[in-house]
């Protein structure tokens, strides 16, 4: 909310201005000031004070400094002109000047901002964020808690864990470098600080809710990860839910949930998407990457087979192996469709030449599959990205031309055009 003070000698004009000042911006809220005293309690700020220039003269007066506000307009009979904060209005142009002049200021000073929300526990101490760290006081207004370039003290981390808030905000310019420090820590993490493992899934929850993704979605990846709890009592799975779960927070772990919140997203559109094949999609997507032995070089998922050569041997290793080792593991336990086996299989066997362990064409994959490696790669892509919407129509025709084929024809228009709704609409 912006503050417009409205100063007079003559009582009409504070009515008149008032009014057409409310009818400028909707985020104005016009004060009427007919005594000088409640301005020289006025702070410095990027508020606006519209006046005339015999109560202008009094300001001066009255030692009060109109650069306090952002933003001074002065009625009179001179022609329009600028003067630092100060703007000089022809007061026969009064509706049409105040309304330009009003909504330039607030574009340039005032721009609209997207904030996304940041789980308390991703906050570590002696951590320096390239940021402000926001807390919401209400539906749209956001305050500095935390100010950028600063270090975080125990005191701060103390003070988070008695707070009554789920959230803190970062801007949305901020949350490439972001993720840059939270990924460093991560991956750097000593083992005795494991207590700070930075559970993100419920701040990747409620970005993608802001978005436009149904929080039935969300509700109903829960209960199939009940229900897929109960129906398998083999020791390894039992051991593979309980990887997954300590695993939040990770790469793995976003990537692996956003993956199915994706699929079953995009499952709600299609006709064969029964109870059997949620759980199909959900499990395949959760356990797909559970293969690697050091969950950080999941971040290299998205490197093409020639680069990953170039890695340690031990790092190839994890990598280019992680399918097969894992896969034959699974295929040894009872009810595991073979629909989830060939998504943990053959997930990375969709790059043609770039594929490993080995190429999979589109001729030989069924719709679960397809499903699956459609949601896969969107996934990947918005991540390439950070969530900016300006490349996700770029990332959604490329995913078209590419998948274009076999069963995944099938499914891609179905699959544009539900992501569309979901992260294009506040475009359009």
């Amino acid at each position: 909310m912006i503050n417009c003070y409205v100063f007079f000698a003559d009582p009409l004009m504070v009515g008149k201005v008032s009014s057409l000042a409310q009818r400028v911006e909707s985020s104005l809220k016009t004060i009427k000031v007919i005594d000088i005293v409640q301005l020289s309690k006025i702070t410095a700020s990027k508020d606006i004070m519209i006046t005339d220039y015999e109560s202008y003269q009094k300001l001066d007066l009255n030692d009060i400094d109109e650069s306090i506000f952002g933003k001074t307009l002065i009625i009179d009979d001179v022609e329009t002109e600028e003067d630092g904060n100060v703007t000089y209005i022809n007061k026969n142009y009064l509706l049409t000047t105040i309304t330009e002049v009003i909504s330039n200021y607030i574009l340039e000073n005032f721009k609209e901002k997207n904030y996304i929300p940041i789980l308390l526990s991703t906050v570590t101490k002696s951590t320096s964020y390239p940021c402000h760290l926001y807390q919401k006081n209400g539906h749209n207004e956001f305050v500095v808690f935390h100010p950028q370039n600063t270090l975080v003290t125990e005191a701060l981390i103390q003070k988070l864990k008695t707070t009554s808030f789920d959230f803190l905000y970062i801007e949305e310019d901020s949350h490439h470098e972001f993720l840059t420090i939270v990924s460093k820590r991560t991956i750097n993490k000593d083992d005795d600080e494991s207590e700070n493992e930075i559970n993100a899934v419920e701040s990747l929850h409620q970005y993608i809710i802001d978005l436009g993704f149904d929080k039935k979605i969300i509700d109903l990846t829960k209960s199939l990860h009940e229900n897929l709890e109960k129906k398998y009592s083999h020791k390894y799975m039992i051991k593979l839910f309980d990887r997954f779960r300590h695993m939040e927070g990770s790469f793995l772990y976003n990537h692996s949930y956003l993956t199915s919140v994706i699929a079953l997203t995009v499952g709600k559109e299609l006709s064969w998407m029964n109870f059997e094949n949620r759980e199909k999609i959900y499990l395949g997507c959760i356990l797909h990457d559970l293969g690697h032995k050091f969950k950080e070089n999941a971040l290299r998922e998205s490197l093409p087979k020639s680069k990953l050569m170039k890695l340690s041997p031990e790092e190839q290793e994890d990598i280019l192996q992680h399918p097969t080792r894992f896969s034959r593991h699974l295929a040894q336990i009872d009810n595991i469709h073979p629909d989830i086996i060939k998504i943990v299989e053959c997930h990375h066997g969709i790059f043609e030449d770039e594929s490993y362990p080995k190429q999979i064409y589109p001729s030989e994959i069924n719709l679960v599959f397809a499903l699956f490696a459609l949601s896969h790669e969107f996934a990947q892509a918005l991540y390439k990205v950070n969530f900016e919407q300006d490349h996700i129509a770029a990332s959604l025709d490329q995913l078209y031309e590419k998948f274009d084929k076999g069963n995944y024809k099938k499914l891609i228009s179905i699959f544009k055009t539900s992501m569309e709704n979901i992260f294009l609409k506040m475009v359009a």
